[in-house]
């Protein structure tokens, strides 16, 4: 079953909450998942994610629906689970059909469906399966900025500075 959904429960439904990354995953991946997003939630980045968020006689296609189109970027999280649920076709299909930018993550390995290859050709994914988490992260964020995403720079800095990249954490702290 695939599942995208809202911010923390603090934030309704409202049209005024406009995240900038909408979560594309399967709900067998969800401690994963929400694991990551709490992260990116961290570093400053307003994700949505259907984590049993929407509100009462909220229609869950509509909300879904919202999100894809409220966001600037979809998060599409890979597993061998997500590539088999029409649901998290249907959302790649509508964020596809609405220009929006994809940043495939991979959880591991799994090959792309037929059903999203054609929408996903030519897109680099981030396997964060592989090499170092911190690294990965960071890799992330970075796409994020360049996808358009607002991201803490100072949050890049930190985790700049931490993996040894002392230029690129004096370039964010600037930033900040």
């Amino acid at each position: 079953m695939a599942s995208s959904a809202m911010n923390e429960p603090t934030v309704t439904a409202s049209r005024a909450y406009s995240p900038d990354v909408m979560v594309s995953y399967s709900s067998h991946d969800r401690v994963q998942v929400m694991q990551f997003v709490q992260r990116l939630r961290a570093a400053g980045v307003a994700a949505w994610i259907d984590q049993g968020g929407i509100d009462g006689a909220q229609r869950w296609g509509e909300e879904i629906v919202n999100a894809i189109d409220s966001c600037k970027t979809v998060l599409l999280m890979i597993s061998q689970t997500s590539m088999q649920s029409e649901n998290i076709a249907k959302e790649v299909m509508l964020a596809w059909e609405n220009n929006k930018h994809f940043l495939p993550l991979c959880l591991e390995d799994a090959k792309i469906a037929k059903s999203m290859q054609y929408q996903l050709a030519g897109i680099q994914q981030i396997k964060l399966y592989e090499g170092d988490p911190e690294a990965k992260f960071v890799a992330v964020l970075r796409a994020l900025v360049r996808l358009g995403v607002q991201v803490s720079p100072y949050y890049i800095a930190l985790v700049s500075a931490d993996l040894g990249e002392r230029e690129q954490a004096f370039e964010w702290l600037s930033r900040a």
